[in-house]
């Protein structure tokens, strides 16, 4: 993902377009080991539960350790959906990643079928 998000970054040129992270993660994993290589290109970020997954990272939790990870601007959302209107509004186009769990993948297609984000 590190790979892609600096490919992007250097397609953009001198004004690189903001990448806006959506992270839920079970709670089996190391947030801080997944994002240590995002940290560079990634302008806010936004955690969620994944719904219906006992062992799934609160997402204030997930929120706290992306910030001691080092990303300046992370913060829980209620969900999938709300996470993506966290952002502000701008002229300037941006990127979203919504990562972290196959869980989440699976709950934004589910998401997604039912309602358009």
């Amino acid at each position: 993902l590190a790979a892609q998000a600096k490919q992007w970054q250097q397609q953009d040129g001198e004004q690189p377009k903001p990448l806006h992270i959506v992270l839920g993660m079970l709670s089996t994993k190391v947030p801080q080991e997944f994002l240590r290589p995002l940290i560079p290109y990634i302008n806010q970020l936004a955690t969620v539960d994944i719904e219906g997954e006992a062992s799934g990272c609160p997402s204030a939790l997930l929120a706290k350790q992306a910030a001691d990870a080092g990303i300046k601007i992370a913060a829980p959302a209620g969900d999938v959906k709300q996470a993506l209107q966290t952002w502000p509004t701008t002229a300037k186009p941006g990127r979203v990643l919504i990562c972290g769990s196959l869980y989440l993948a699976g709950q934004v297609l589910r998401l997604n079928q039912a309602v358009k984000l």
